[in-house]
């Protein structure tokens, strides 16, 4: 009847719905044994779907969550090491800056006074016993002073000392300064600074390592293509150009880059020296017509605003030494007097650019189109030092 029929009606349970056992009674019927497994099973499949049975637990998330503990740990770890190695490089060049930077300020102090105090206190730090030092054969001579062939306790040096004949207090205190910025001065394509020693500030000495084979523009007078061959020459290239990309780096101008300027030895290869003329470059006018005329940039001549772009253009005439084994412009003859052109003309000669810089057949291909670019006009055209040793880091490795 319907009255039976609603009584016995159970509603279907809702998917996935979880059964609630009903009170047992004494009398087992067939709707008991049904909730019973019911029970048993927890979780009711959908009527027209398959019974989905719940997996047992596993110890893999466990071991998942070590190893993501593990792996961010490492990244955590990797990160701060990397933070801490760079706050230490960042003091480090902070430190060598300023050291730079005060020796600098003491050169142009010295620029500016026509009587500065003779001070050489900041040298002390570097200062040997003068008795340990001898002098032999003189080496060469600069500007104001001389380099000598010398010992240190037995071992050759090379000992620059300013000339015999009273220096000035200026080219004293010049000269100290440029010692004291050659003690901060590390890299082995610069020659080593060993010390100072001195009785009296007019005997001042710079002792530096000793260059075995002497400097290039002796070098290559002395030699010819055949015993200098290119495979050597772009070794020692290579070598100069690295010693740009530090000072630069360092915002240092050599000012006077030159074959005179370059030493070489049998087993330390290619350095820089002489930085007499060398300055700091800063956002002020650099404006002193320094350096060789034959070297010179066109807007250090002119007196114009000056960067490191002008060691760039010396460096494009020192490829010219290594290609001719001569001098800049030593081709150009002055057709009056039979004879090599004089400084004063070829500077009228490049201010008014009508003085050609060319390469020989002779010399690779790739290192003339360097060259070319290296003494252009405009100095925005010229590549930085560190593009010039890129440069040739990608094309002697190819032509060797």
């Amino acid at each position: 009847s319907p009255a039976r029929r609603l009584s016995t009606f159970r509603p279907p349970l809702a998917p996935n719905a979880y059964l609630v056992p009903k009170q047992k009674s004494n009398t087992t019927t067939r709707d008991d044994v049904t909730n019973e497994h019911a029970w048993h099973r927890m979780l009711v499949a959908p009527p027209d779907a398959p019974a989905t049975v719940a997996p047992p637990p596993s110890n893999n998330d466990g071991v998942s969550s070590t190893v993501v503990w593990i792996i961010s740990i490492s990244v955590a770890c990797v990160v701060l090491i990397s933070w801490i190695l760079f706050l230490l490089y960042r003091r480090k060049q902070a430190d060598r800056e300023r050291c730079i930077s005060k020796a600098y300020v003491n050169m142009m102090d010295t620029s500016a006074d026509e009587h500065p105090p003779v001070n050489l206190s900041f040298l002390e730090l570097y200062r040997l016993d003068s008795s340990a030092v001898t002098l032999g054969q003189l080496l060469g001579s600069g500007g104001f002073a001389d380099v000598f062939r010398g010992t240190l306790h037995g071992t050759p040096v090379a000992v620059k000392t300013l000339f015999e004949n009273h220096p000035t207090r200026r080219e004293l205190q010049t000269f100290a300064t440029e010692v004291q910025l050659m003690a901060v001065l590390h890299s082995p394509f610069i020659v080593d600074f060993i010390g100072v020693a001195w009785d009296t500030p007019e005997d001042l000495k710079c002792i530096l390592e000793y260059m075995d084979l002497g400097d290039l523009r002796d070098y290559l007078a002395t030699h010819d293509a055949a015993s200098f061959s290119w495979p050597c020459k772009l070794t020692c290239i290579q070598s100069i150009a690295e010693g740009l990309v530090y000072l630069h780096d360092a915002s240092i101008i050599h000012r006077d880059l030159k074959s005179r300027n370059v030493l070489l030895d049998s087993t330390k290869g290619t350095k820089l020296s002489d930085f007499g003329f060398s300055r700091e470059q800063t956002t002020n006018t650099m404006t002193a017509g320094v350096g060789t005329y034959r070297w010179m940039a066109p807007e250090v001549i002119l007196a114009h605003r000056y960067t490191s772009a002008a060691d760039v253009y010396s460096f494009g005439m020192l490829l010219i030494e290594f290609d001719t084994h001569d001098i800049p412009f030593a081709h150009l003859r002055d057709k009056h007097k039979d004879k090599s052109v004089a400084d004063c003309t070829l500077v009228g000669m490049v201010i008014a650019n009508t003085v050609p810089i060319t390469y020989s057949n002779t010399m690779p291909t790739w290192l003339a189109h360097l060259g070319r670019m290296c003494v252009a006009r405009e100095p925005s055209a010229r590549p930085t030092a560190l593009e010039i040793a890129d440069y040739l880091r990608q094309n002697v490795s190819l032509s060797m």
